[in-house]
């Protein structure tokens, strides 16, 4: 085989090659990258103050997901990210023992087109789930959610609150997950 053959064969093979690596570099960049967490406690939170946990990607801020409880059984949840990233998917679970019913406000603005809202009782707990993907404008700013939770004290376990996200940043996608308890029984 001569030099001539040998390029001959690299510039048939050279566009199936850069292709390929076009749709790995692509598929690595979509998959969602799990951002580092500050301020993260397994320990029961404080009422009447605002919780926070921030979520870095490589030292650079990009979320903070911040949960308020008050002890009539109120919560609002928030998430604040990066002027540089949109808000794509958001899945709120509030976990009650017993019967617990949670009463959610929508935010004003919208359409909120793709909203998927499920209760589901498991192994005693009372699972209030609310999922929300392809915010599109919405996914934009901060998110303020208020929900209410009751009854508050027929039962003595934590009420736990879980917020899982995924940002946007051009192709980039990160994603986080934050958790909080409150005891509304104790005190």
């Amino acid at each position: 085989m001569d030099f001539d053959e040998i390029i001959e064969r690299v510039d048939r093979r050279l566009p199936v090659i850069v292709l390929l690596v076009m749709i790995i570099s692509l598929a690595y960049l979509s998959v969602p990258k799990e951002l580092k967490v500050y301020g993260y406690s397994n320990e029961l939170r404080k009422f009447d103050n605002w919780e926070t946990e921030k979520f870095y990607w490589k030292g650079e801020w990009m979320a903070d997901v911040d949960v308020l409880a008050g002890k009539s059984g109120n919560l609002e949840v928030s998430i604040t990210h990066s002027g540089s990233t949109n808000l794509e998917y958001l899945k709120i679970i509030i976990k009650s023992w017993g019967d617990g019913t949670v009463y959610m406000l929508f935010p004003e603005g919208g359409p909120w087109d793709n909203v998927r809202i499920r209760k589901d009782i498991e192994s005693g707990y009372t699972i209030n789930e609310a999922e929300f993907s392809n915010l599109g404008l919405i996914g934009e700013g901060t998110l303020t959610f208020e929900y209410l939770v009751t009854p508050i004290c027929a039962f003595n376990y934590p009420v736990e609150v879980r917020v899982d996200f995924v940002l946007a940043e051009g192709i980039k996608r990160y994603k986080g997950t934050a958790y909080y308890a409150y005891d509304f029984c104790s005190g």
